[in-house]
């Protein structure tokens, strides 16, 4: 594939999957042995793994959406893109939050990701968040 249709691939992943928070939709961009990546909090090396880190995320930020900031960077095999979620805590059940009880605030985290492609599908994603603005924003951290 080019850079541009690997572009295209990557923008359809954040409009059909984290902008619907639909995971029913993963297996459409990403390969089976899709590895994600977020900092120190996620290293989850398949696509069963990371559907249920994404599902617990989902759960404790029910209203859950994601949007691309733009421009996004393609380059051979590699797409980068920044973007903004929003949710509001009501369930503390995401590997992240389960020390935290619901909040009931709604927070906006903004952070950018490299994801390379081949064979049409997503097969690895670094991601790196303000995990400590959304931290922050939940009132677990002092600003």
């Amino acid at each position: 594939m080019t850079a541009e249709q690997n572009r295209i691939l990557v923008r359809g992943y954040y409009e059909e999957f984290w902008g619907r928070a639909d995971v029913s939709r993963l297996e459409t961009f990403c390969a089976p042995t899709f590895h994600f990546r977020l900092g120190r909090i996620a290293d989850l090396p398949s696509l069963p793994a990371f559907m249920q880190f994404i599902s617990m995320l989902f759960a404790s930020f029910p209203d859950f959406t994601c949007s691309v900031l733009e421009p996004m960077l393609a380059e051979g095999d590699r797409v980068v893109t920044r973007y903004a979620w929003t949710g509001t805590h009501a369930a503390a059940s995401a590997a992240i939050f389960n020390r935290f009880p619901p909040t009931g605030k709604k927070v906006r985290v903004t952070g950018m990701t490299i994801d390379r492609v081949a064979d049409g599908r997503i097969v690895e994603e670094w991601c790196e968040e303000d995990l400590m603005g959304l931290a922050q924003q939940l009132g677990v951290v002092p600003r």
